[in-house]
């Protein structure tokens, strides 16, 4: 009975953790997302983007995780990651009357904001995204 109790405990741990390192990733990239905005006057978008930026990209994230379940490279896993969300983000934001342009160009660079710190987490947290 123990046994069971102690696997349940890690696999609740696991994603816990799981949860907080995709947090963090959605963050960094906000944060990364947010300098890129304040950059360039064309590229100013409302406060309101970030909040819903970042419960978007958390629910498309354990739904990109989900679809690369079988996938074991951490690199190839970052990469569908960061891809779902960019893309899923972007058709988003083409459907709110967002400029093309703006919606082709931060689809690239979504896509970059969310890889970096996801290879990083990814790879050093293996365990916790296998």
């Amino acid at each position: 009975m123990a046994a069971k109790k102690e696997i349940k405990n890690k696999f609740n741990s696991k994603y816990l953790k799981r949860i907080g390192l995709v947090f963090i990733v959605v963050i960094i990239a906000t944060l990364i997302d947010w300098i890129t905005h304040s950059s360039n006057p064309s590229f100013y978008v409302p406060f309101e983007y970030y909040h819903n930026k970042v419960v978007f990209a958390f629910l498309w994230g354990f739904v990109a995780l989900w679809l690369a379940r079988n996938v074991k490279s951490m690199t190839k896993k970052a990469f569908i990651f960061s891809a779902v969300i960019a893309l899923v983000l972007q058709t988003k934001y083409f459907f709110q009357g967002y400029d093309l342009y703006f919606v082709f160009l931060f689809m690239f660079l979504h896509f970059g904001m969310f890889l970096v710190p996801a290879l990083i987490l990814f790879n050093k947290y293996k365990k916790i995204f296998t």
